[in-house]
């Protein structure tokens, strides 16, 4: 049996700039975010062409349908109704908008705002962002959530992946609740606080931040947090934060990695040291971090010397921070010989072959490249294409044309096509993969 989401938003005239607004989002944003579920989506225009009139076969699907999404943006009068009645039963909700402020009765819900106007990558983060919050539906049954608020459902689904989700749980009882009059003016400030309050605490309102990839929210919320020692909070909160772009979260973090280190496990060590390097590459400071990570990289050495048990994957994961520094300061002979020590210990991992070939890549090693990608294609091909990189699947492609074996790129495009419908769409647009459309 398949889903259903009916999608509530601004809908307008035929040609006016209401209705090309609305279609923009219902198929670059919403469509591609749902097609990966299997989902019958639909608009009231869709149906018999209602455009503006709610009628009764609209607050049907509004109430049955398994999921909503609401487009807020210019605060429809129309769409705040029917958004009010999806609310009522508590059934699941996803908010979206395109502005960057709303009302005060809306602002403490959770919102992903988006843009079609912008990057191709700031499109597909969008994408991402409401597939996470679809798969915690997916993964609860659609379960119904009773006469509660938005804000209250979201608590108990999560916005995050489950990895993180899980993190920022166990930390939630230690989080003290805030008065926002006690922080600093600015919009952003008096949001977090009402987030706080709104979420009952510090940490699930940094697993909002973060679910929605707001970094100047998480700078607000991270300095809140009572204890910043905590192994969850520094792993969950400042390492994905840094990786995700807060500056906030790549200084307190470097603190971390510069001074109080010997205080985590080695899981944990590796984890931050690769958000540490992503923060590294976001702020274009990896000279700056260069030797603390050089550092981390010698001590793991010094102590499988002593016979420590460090596993690989923190292995690999503290090697691929360096690698990635290297990478990040143009210094590709020295990332490909890192990322040949971290292919020595997992040489089937697709992310560690997929950057080695990009360090190849840009060391102007074709050849080199090409053998990484035929060997990340058999990595592929093995598993079946599940839950494919968007990212690694353009590289080979890419790789694959510059060799003129298009008839191979053209299959992997198929694959792309299917699993990642948007990026495909975008690669047909793209000068440089004509060939494998002609």
């Amino acid at each position: 049996m398949r889903y259903t989401c009916f999608v509530i938003s601004p809908i307008g005239d035929s040609d006016s700039a209401i209705r090309l607004a609305a279609d923009e989002t219902f198929e670059y944003i919403i469509k591609p975010a749902l097609d990966k579920f299997d989902f019958i989506v639909e608009r009231a225009d869709h149906i018999r062409g209602i455009k503006d009139t709610i009628t009764q076969e609209v607050v049907e699907r509004i109430q049955r349908s398994d999921l909503c999404i609401v487009d807020l943006t210019d605060i429809n009068p129309n769409v705040m109704y029917e958004s009010g009645r999806r609310h009522e039963n508590g059934k699941p909700c996803i908010l979206i908008s395109r502005d960057a402020k709303l009302p005060f009765d809306v602002v403490t819900h959770p919102v992903i705002k988006y843009s079609v106007d912008g990057s191709a990558r700031e499109v597909i983060d969008t994408i991402r962002v409401i597939q996470q919050n679809v798969q915690s539906f997916v993964d609860l049954g659609f379960e119904r959530a009773g006469n509660r608020s938005v804000s209250d459902v979201y608590r108990e689904v999560g916005i995050l992946g489950q990895k993180l989700d899980l993190v920022l749980k166990r930390i939630t009882s230690q989080a003290a609740a805030i008065d926002g009059n006690a922080l600093p003016g600015g919009s952003k400030a008096k949001e977090a606080a009402i987030l706080i309050k709104k979420l009952g605490g510090v940490a699930p309102a940094i697993s909002f931040a973060l679910g929605n990839r707001d970094t100047e929210l998480l700078d607000q919320l991270l300095p809140r947090f009572p204890n910043k020692d905590s192994e969850n909070f520094v792993v969950g909160g400042l390492a994905v934060g840094a990786a995700m772009g807060s500056r906030v979260a790549f200084e307190m973090i470097e603190e971390i990695v510069t001074s109080k280190m010997d205080d985590f496990s080695w899981d944990a060590k590796s984890k931050i040291l690769a958000g540490y390097a992503a923060g590294a590459s976001r702020y274009d400071e990896e000279k700056r971090a260069l030797p603390v990570i050089e550092l981390a990289v010698q001590e793991m050495r010094y102590r499988l010397a002593q016979g420590e048990i460090i596993n690989t994957e923190q292995q690999t994961m503290i090697l691929n921070a360096l690698q990635r520094n290297y990478h990040g300061l143009g210094d590709y002979d020295k990332a490909i010989i890192f990322g040949a020590e971290i292919l020595k210990i997992e040489p089937n991992d697709g992310s560690f072959l997929f950057n080695q070939s990009l360090n190849y890549h840009r060391a102007n090693q074709f050849e080199g490249a090409l053998e990484l990608v035929d060997r990340l294609i058999a990595v592929l091909r093995a598993n079946n294409f599940a839950d494919v990189d968007d990212d690694h699947l353009v590289h080979c492609i890419s790789i694959l044309v510059e060799a003129n074996r298009i008839d191979e790129a053209r299959e992997l495009f198929l694959v792309l096509d299917s699993e990642h419908p948007f990026r495909a769409q975008l690669l047909r647009q793209d000068d440089e993969f004509q060939a494998l459309f002609t």
